[in-house]
């Protein structure tokens, strides 16, 4: 079982050493650790080296809306409609107020200022509630801001939403259910689709795909699927909405969910892995980097005026 005092106890810490360590030299350090090189931050040429320089931009509001979970679905209604929408069924304050004898035999319990807060119910009779309300308490309590340094999630307001259940199990190949669709967005246009796909085992697995469904010789975080997908039915689509969400971003990466006929959304992602997650091979870090025009001139980091350019000419969401 889960000790979440311990875990508050962690949290606070991290916390407290927010006084001491500047978000830049937290990001540097870890950067170091995670790729072995200094980031260049003032001429950033990697994909990694791009999100790190992202991290330490000045805030903005479009950011933290499209972090907030419950905001993001206005902003998925507006320049979608509904039918992109996994169906919402109730938004509480705390887990006091979930009525669970009014929830349907299966959903989806996550707070909207988070990532990791995700329970799956698939059945009420079996679930075990106690270890939900446990975990859901302990992430309303906690800022991630303090445990990832990503501040687009520092000033959202915590709440617990319910979504009903979508079953992604109808989209097998071979054995692998393709599980989340991330769509790489540059600029507005879509460049690759990054699949994660599960085995019978639960062993995840990922394919990298350029808009044709051309398989990329580049794995991210996981291992390659080894099997080749026929190209999902759903591609034109889900790349025409990514396209739509990621409208005026210079980067955004949009998920989605594919169950049965329905495309769904599912978040907006604009700090993947918390720019810790390394590309094999290599070179591919660069790759990435360059679809990703940065303002030019570079300034110095954490200068309000360096985005200032991009948010003026960006739509309102």
């Amino acid at each position: 079982m889960t000790n979440y005092t311990l875990k508050y106890i962690e949290y606070l810490l991290k916390k407290f050493s927010c006084l001491f360590i500047s978000d830049y030299h937290y990001r540097k350090n870890r950067f170091v650790r995670n790729f072995g090189y200094c980031p260049d931050m003032q001429h950033p040429i990697t994909f990694n080296e791009k999100l790190m320089y992202r991290a330490l931009q000045p805030h903005d509001p479009t950011f933290t809306a499209m972090a907030d979970k419950i905001q993001a679905r206005q902003i998925v209604r507006k320049k979608l409609g509904c039918e992109y929408l996994v169906p919402l069924v109730g938004i509480w304050d705390t887990t006091e107020e979930i009525p669970l004898d009014s929830l349907p035999d299966r959903f989806v319990l996550k707070c909207n200022h988070d990532a990791g807060s995700t329970v799956v119910c698939r059945g009420k009779n079996t679930h075990d509630f106690a270890a939900t309300f446990r975990k859901l308490n302990f992430c309303l309590k906690r800022n991630m801001y303090y445990t990832t340094r990503e501040w687009q999630y520092k000033n959202i307001s915590p709440v617990i939403m319910c979504e009903e259940y979508i079953d992604t199990s109808h989209t097998q190949y071979q054995g692998y259910t393709a599980d989340v669709w991330h769509v790489h967005c540059f600029h507005g246009k879509p460049h690759f689709l990054e699949v994660e796909f599960l085995n019978a085992a639960g062993v995840r697995h990922s394919g990298i795909y350029d808009p044709r469904w051309s398989r990329q010789q580049v794995e991210m975080g996981y291992p390659g699927i080894p099997i080749n997908p026929p190209v999902p039915g759903k591609l034109a689509i889900m790349l025409g909405a990514a396209a739509t969400l990621a409208a005026r971003l210079d980067y955004c990466r949009i998920d989605f969910y594919l169950s049965g006929d329905n495309l769904y959304f599912s978040e907006f992602t604009l700090i993947p892995a918390n720019g810790r997650r390394g590309f094999l091979p290599d070179y591919w870090d660069i790759e990435f980097g360059n679809l990703w025009r940065l303002p030019s001139p570079l300034c110095r980091v954490g200068d309000p005026s360096c985005y200032s350019n991009i948010l003026s000419e960006r739509d309102d969401l």
